[in-house]
């Protein structure tokens, strides 16, 4: 009776190694995908940054407003 135990036991083992071994395995790959998505972010916004904006005031600090060629 005791090896049937000691069997049942090491298929136990066995089938639990397993399943935490292919959750382990999608966690990890859902972490790669994370990462690579972040670092995809990262580099679309330092290789395509925005232009700046520029404000034109007088010296006093008034606005003056701007047209675009478009309405010229």
């Amino acid at each position: 009776m005791s090896q049937r135990d000691n069997l049942a036991g090491i298929i136990n083992s066995c089938t639990f190694y397993r399943i935490v071994f292919r959750k382990t395995t999608w966690v990890v790959l859902f972490l790669v995908l994370i990462a690579l998505g972040q670092s995809g972010y990262i580099m679309y916004n330092t290789f395509n940054p925005k232009p700046p904006q520029f404000i034109i005031c007088t010296s006093d600090g008034r606005l003056i407003p701007l047209a675009t060629l478009k309405k010229q």
